[in-house]
């Protein structure tokens, strides 16, 4: 099985994850560039088009490899890198390192489909092509959708995991669950302050 041979391999895993997540980056800028020149016509988001505490001042100034950025990177590759060793001493580990860092892989997906998503709605809008007016967003209402679409996710993540039997795809369905619960948190906080 593919899922087996990439975790099997960590000169796979681990540039497999350095790509999805620079490309998730890659893609939230890009979303902001267009919403900077022109997409904010149509949609005017309050607080910052990034939904993630810790890159919204990075992503508002455009920066390409802020230290936030560089932080996350090699957190999250030492993560990979550690529980990998660690899955070769102890096999039955393997099991763990395919659940969670299958499950951030997977997670990124979700992520990426919801850039592709933006991205077509935004040059659309810089085009003046297939809408009209503004729709503003209060924060609180970004991170609720953000929420519902993350929890969307999770369930599509969890059949296909339970289907397939596939270790990353379940842990793809907790990973986004965790993060649509923390939207649904955060989107509950920026409400009461707002209040």
């Amino acid at each position: 099985m593919l899922e087996d041979y990439i975790f099997q391999n960590l000169l796979l895993a681990l540039p497999l994850w350095l790509m999805l997540y620079s490309a998730d980056y890659a893609f939230t800028l890009l979303g902001a560039r267009y919403y900077a020149a022109g997409a904010g016509e149509h949609f005017a988001f309050e607080g910052s088009y990034e939904l993630t505490p810790q890159f919204q001042q990075d992503v508002d100034a455009l920066r390409l490899f802020p230290p936030s950025f560089i932080k996350a990177i090699l957190i999250s590759s030492t993560l990979i890198v550690a529980l990998w060793c660690v899955s070769r001493i102890e096999t039955e580990f393997l099991l763990v390192f395919k659940l969670v860092i299958g499950g951030m892989m997977v997670q990124e997906f979700a992520v990426l489909i919801r850039h592709a998503r933006n991205l077509v709605l935004f040059r659309a809008a810089m085009a003046h092509q297939g809408m009209s007016g503004q729709i503003r967003y209060e924060q609180w209402l970004s991170y609720r959708l953000s929420a519902a679409e993350f929890f969307c996710f999770a369930g599509l993540f969890l059949i296909v995991g339970l289907f397939t039997g596939s270790i990353s795809f379940l842990g793809g369905a907790v990973m986004t669950d965790i993060t649509a619960l923390k939207h649904r948190r955060l989107s509950r906080k920026v409400r009461r302050e707002a209040d």
